[in-house]
């Protein structure tokens, strides 16, 4: 990731509520793996618990520090789904297909339930999304074909109903998940860091990647202090990172 080195803790919620402990000491020397993975946000972090329950050595290690884009790119919104609701992904892809992408949503959403339910972490529950412009006829539709393809039941909700609970004239109809929950997205990046920690997952923070190369046997990760050796190279950097990623940018 290209993002500066030096962390500064950033003036959100998630922050003033988090506990952070010390900075984790940056890679250095050369280090080997099975998997090395770019990005300690939750996707980076999610898969190397994956992974260490299958018994697979990794690393991680991060350009600031870990679940810096809470607050950020995560607003702590979790519910099954993907940016397009289900109808139009099945206009892509079919319907054999788009099920099979919905169902995979619900399993992330599980697992990050599953994790915080076990912390007994406080979530809010329910996700509304209400819409600019009057359209119940197709709120309807839409609610229909995700009860009827997807077997995922959302409420709708009219117009009076909105303008009371969110008290302004701006939005109209609107769709809830009431299975979706907001939670703090910093506190469940430092708790998965907590339970990779216990289980020796290695995690590096101000590390930056400079450049990466396919080997014979897997590929070679540089970083500002460090090498890490792999068979398997994973980025889970989102929106951030720079030239170093080259055309995967």
């Amino acid at each position: 990731m290209s993002a500066p080195l030096a962390f500064e803790s950033q003036s959100t919620w998630y922050e003033a509520q988090a506990k952070r402990q010390p900075i984790q000491e940056p890679l250095s020397g050369s280090v080997e793996t099975d998997v090395c993975i770019v990005g300690a946000g939750l996707a980076g972090l999610f898969l190397a618990k994956e992974l260490t329950e299958r018994h697979r050595s990794a690393l991680i290690f991060e350009a600031r520090r870990i679940g810096a884009g809470a607050s950020g790119r995560h607003g702590g919104f979790c519910s099954p789904g993907w940016a397009c609701r289900g109808p139009q992904i099945e206009e892509r892809v079919g319907l054999v297909k788009a099920k099979a992408l919905f169902n995979l949503s619900r399993e992330g959403y599980q697992m990050v339930k599953d994790v915080l339910t076990t912390a007994d972490v406080t979530c809010t529950s329910g996700i509304l999304h209400p819409s600019t412009y009057s359209n119940a006829d197709g709120l309807l539709r839409m609610l229909e074909r995700m009860d009827k393809d997807f077997g995922y039941q959302l409420e709708f909700l009219e117009t009076d109903t909105v303008k009371d609970l969110l008290d302004t004239p701006k939005y109209y109809q609107a769709w809830r998940d009431p299975k979706g929950f907001h939670f703090d997205a910093l506190a469940l990046c430092l708790l998965l860091r907590e339970a990779l920690q216990k289980q020796g997952v290695p995690i590096y923070e101000e590390t930056l990647m400079k450049q990466f190369n396919q080997t014979p046997s897997g590929w070679e990760v540089t970083t500002q202090q460090g090498t890490v050796r792999c068979k398997q190279l994973v980025f889970c950097c989102g929106g951030y990172g720079g030239k170093e990623f080259a055309k995967l940018r």
